[in-house]
């Protein structure tokens, strides 16, 4: 996977690791065709969200990117950023690695 100088300095560790933190929000999300769903409840009243790290990581590479939402009453799990082919195959690089 290429990175660009903008991508190293986001995710590299000074041992040219991708950091833990990135790889734990690309593992966390939930992928559906193109869309990834990165907002989940944990718990009764804690909302884990990753898409800040996920879009950083995006902008990072010069991936372009649309956001929405398609959950019935407009819900935050319903919050989805649509991405391209090239993207999604980045994001699944990051979340292959290991921690």
């Amino acid at each position: 996977m290429k990175l660009t100088r903008k991508t190293e300095k986001l995710i590299l560790t000074k041992k040219d690791s991708v950091n833990a933190r990135y790889i734990n929000a690309a593992q966390s999300v939930y992928i559906v065709g193109r869309k990834l769903y990165c907002k989940k409840w944990t718990g009764h009243r804690t909302l884990k969200d990753v898409s800040p790290r996920i879009k950083e990581m995006l902008k990072s590479q010069g991936y372009k990117f649309t956001t929405g939402n398609d959950a019935p009453k407009g819900g935050v799990e319903g919050d989805f950023i649509k991405v391209s082919k090239i993207a999604m195959a980045f994001l699944r690089g990051i979340r292959n690695l290991k921690n």
